[in-house]
Formats: structure tokens, C-alpha cells, sequence
């Protein structure tokens, strides 16, 4: 306890008026209260605000506590706070990695807790779940996104190939091309080797 001397003679102990330091006895500075978090207290303990907002999520999901950060998702909505794209994106990583998506369903309902709908947050949705079997759910935030980028239809367009679903390959592919969006070399000669196998399985008549 700060300011308070304890001796350890083995006679008891006279009174000893207590000594309280002063911020002129060692420095210029004023005495600062310090505080510490030992390992009784949890970081549930902590008092959201918008600036520990991200770093208790992170917390959370470093330490494998996902459902516990998905569910702060709700009381942060109801307080008003939003949270960073880094943030989201790593969430949705761990769920994608523990194929977790009931939570990752959580995720995207609350995506308008981001300071910025981002497309890069929308394709990596669409990838969790296409990556998890559903592919109607990475069809639908496909559908809804805002913006479409290169990256987007890359996605979209891996997920329907994984599923064998060439005839919306294709269509996906022309439906890029028709908004404006240019394919690399490497989506390209994907999309080209996509159709040798569809022309390939046919039967010759």
C-alpha cells in the first residue's frame, strides 16, 4: 500500500506516523495512479468504450473465446460503438477456420457496425461461406454487396467451380465482363481451363 512503512522487528511495533511522498521529492512531475489488471480479473470485467472496443474483440478472438466476442457484437450495437475493418476480418478468419458458421452468420448481421462498408469484408464473407458448403449464403451477400471488385468475382466464381456449378461459372464470368471488370491472367486462364473441362464431360453427338 503506497505510503504506508511496515516494519519487522519482533518487538510489536511503535506507532509510526505514515509518510506520504510528495511529486516535489523525486521529480517535477505529479504522482499518476497506476492500474494493472492481475490474473483474477477478467477482461469481460472491462467497461467497453470505443477506444478498448477493438482491442477487447481482438483479445478475444487471439485467445480461441470466438463465441464470446461474437456475442460482445450485441452489446456493442446496443451502445452505439462501431469497430475496424482489421477487426471483422479477423473474426471472420477464425470463423471460417473452425467452419463457424452459425457465427459467422452473427458476423454478418452485424456488419453495419463497421466505421466503412468495405467490399474486401464482403468477399471474405462470401468466402467463409463458401468455403464452409454454403454457397447459397455466399451467393447472397454476393447479390448484396455495394460494390464488386476483381477480387469479389474471384470469389464467387471459386466458390461455384468448387461446387462443380460450371453453367454459373460461366454466367458469372460474362456477368463480370458486362459490368466493367476485367479479369487477371490468373482468373482468366482459370475461367479458360473451367471451360475445357464443361466441354471436355459432354457427350459427342
Amino acid at each position: 500500500m503506497e505510503g504506508l512503512v511496515v516494519h519487522s522487528n519482533s518487538t510489536p511495533p511503535l506507532a509510526t506516523p505514515l509518510k506520504v511522498e510528495t511529486a516535489s521529492e523525486h521529480s517535477s512531475k505529479p504522482l499518476k495512479p497506476h492500474v494493472s489488471f492481475n490474473k483474477t480479473r477478467e477482461p469481460s470485467s472491462i467497461k467497453l468504450d470505443p477506444k478498448t472496443t477493438d482491442a477487447y474483440l481482438n483479445y478475444l478472438c487471439m485467445n480461441g473465446r470466438l463465441s464470446e466476442a461474437v456475442a460482445a457484437l450485441d452489446s456493442i450495437s446496443q451502445s452505439g460503438f462501431k469497430v475496424r475493418s482489421h477487426t471483422l476480418t479477423r473474426l471472420i478468419e477464425s470463423c471460417t477456420d473452425s467452419k463457424s458458421t452459425t457465427l459467422g452468420h452473427k458476423l454478418y448481421q452485424h456488419i453495419g457496425l463497421l466505421m466503412e462498408i468495405d467490399p474486401f469484408i464482403e468477399t471474405k464473407l462470401v468466402g467463409m461461406y463458401a468455403k464452409c458448403g454454403y454457397l447459397a449464403d455466399a451467393r447472397r451477400v454476393f447479390d448484396e454487396m455495394h460494390e464488386r471488385d476483381l477480387y469479389a468475382w474471384s470469389a464467387m466464381i471459386g466458390a461455384c467451380s468448387r461446387e462443380r456449378r460450371w453453367r454459373d461459372v460461366v454466367d458469372l464470368f460474362y456477368s463480370m465482363m458486362q459490368e466493367g471488370v476485367v479479369p487477371d491472367d490468373f482468373l482468366f486462364r482459370r475461367f479458360c481451363r473451367l471451360v475445357g473441362i464443361v466441354a471436355m464431360s459432354r457427350p459427342v453427338s
